[in-house]
């Protein structure tokens, strides 16, 4: 019996782009299952536009050096509104109509950090709420502050579309 899904032709291998040890060991294991990850050094990837919202962030561990200023540049480019400050960290001002309204927009976010298990400092005031996201265990960036950058950015424009909707 025929497979429903034949493998592929030996004679036409399919390009896969393989992560050099070095890259290996500069992005650690993920998912803590020890098994190494690496973000893949295809041209297209790298061009092709990631819907950081949707992607999940990883733990880290600690011992991953930061990203560097060519790995931040494409993530901070899906971001738009967050502040990139010294390479250390990602910097958003929100604001708001009242204290009220800062209170409920940290307690929002509060709540979908503890969601994807990543956690920004927040800084409330009267009509504002300041952002400053970094993974505190390596002192930099990751690509998972980017993903909890875009997941909050969608956050506030849920928000938006609500407030305008009652308007």
């Amino acid at each position: 019996m025929a497979s429903r899904f034949p493998l592929p032709d030996p004679r036409f291998p399919i390009p896969v782009p393989e992560a050099s040890s070095r890259q290996l060991q500069k992005r650690g294991t993920g998912a803590g299952n020890g098994k190494p990850y690496a973000i893949p050094q295809d041209p297209l990837y790298n061009r092709r536009a990631m819907n950081l919202a949707k992607m999940k962030c990883l733990p880290c561990k600690g011992g991953v050096p930061p990203l560097s200023p060519e790995e931040i540049a494409p993530l901070a480019a899906q971001v738009p509104g967050w502040e990139v400050v010294n390479g250390h960290h990602l910097h958003k001002l929100v604001t708001t109509r009242d204290f009220a309204e800062s209170l409920a927009l940290a307690n929002r976010i509060g709540a979908l950090a503890e969601k994807v298990g990543h956690h920004p400092d927040l800084l409330v005031a009267w009509g504002r709420v300041g952002i400053d996201i970094f993974t505190h265990k390596i002192g930099g960036l990751t690509q998972s502050d980017f993903i909890l950058a875009a997941k909050i950015d969608e956050l506030l424009n849920r928000k938006r579309r609500a407030t305008s909707r009652r308007a």
